[in-house]
């Protein structure tokens, strides 16, 4: 059996599908019927400043990715992103990498969005508008091992991340952010990383 989506032909069972800079605006719900995907493309893994055609999707909604529980990638890096609702990532119990860089219109997120992403191992959060991010956002994030908060304009790191301890000091980036020095806390925390 096969699914069409933006005028293309996919087979039900396929477990990678790439939609990266096609200039789409929605991410179509017909993407839920995929019970076997396990990675899903709206944008490269990896931001590049000098890609200026990415997708116009603008929204996540609470209802997106509900019922993909197979998903472990998700990219959605130069999408021009502005809201996500804060259960959008709900179902996504298996997803290890998330990529939301070079949305630079996503200026803030709820404190519990990366509540369910208990898997979770890899975090992009590069080149996009945050100033700030509540303190308890990475409270549950305890197999995250790499968190990319480069080029954004944080003035503060939220406490929660001395939760994840699995952070490897050479894969926490946070360049071209902070403006006042760390917080006790978390400075002890990175000084440790740097040990390891």
């Amino acid at each position: 059996m096969s699914i069409i989506i933006f005028d293309q032909q996919y087979d039900i069972n396929t477990e990678s599908l790439d939609f990266s800079e096609k200039g789409i605006r929605y991410i179509p719900k017909e993407i839920k019927l995929f019970k076997n995907l396990k990675e899903l493309y709206f944008g490269e893994m990896m931001t590049d400043s000098d890609i200026t055609f990415g997708n116009r999707i603008e929204e996540i909604y609470e209802d997106t990715f509900e019922g993909m529980t197979s998903l472990e990638i998700l990219s959605l890096n130069n999408c021009n992103i502005k809201k996500i609702h804060k259960n959008a990532f709900k179902s996504l119990v298996n997803l290890k990498q998330l990529a939301l860089g070079d949305n630079r219109d996503l200026c803030e997120l709820d404190k519990d969005i990366f509540k369910p992403l208990i898997n979770i191992e890899s975090l992009n959060l590069e080149w996009c508008g945050f100033t700030e991010l509540d303190d308890s956002i990475f409270e549950t994030l305890t197999e995250v091992k790499n968190i990319d908060l480069t080029f954004n304009l944080i003035k503060k790191l939220p406490k929660s991340i001395i939760k994840c301890t699995k952070i490897n000091n050479r894969f926490f980036y946070i360049r071209n952010n902070l403006d006042k020095p760390l917080d006790p806390e978390i400075q002890e925390f990175i000084n440790q990383k740097n040990k390891n």
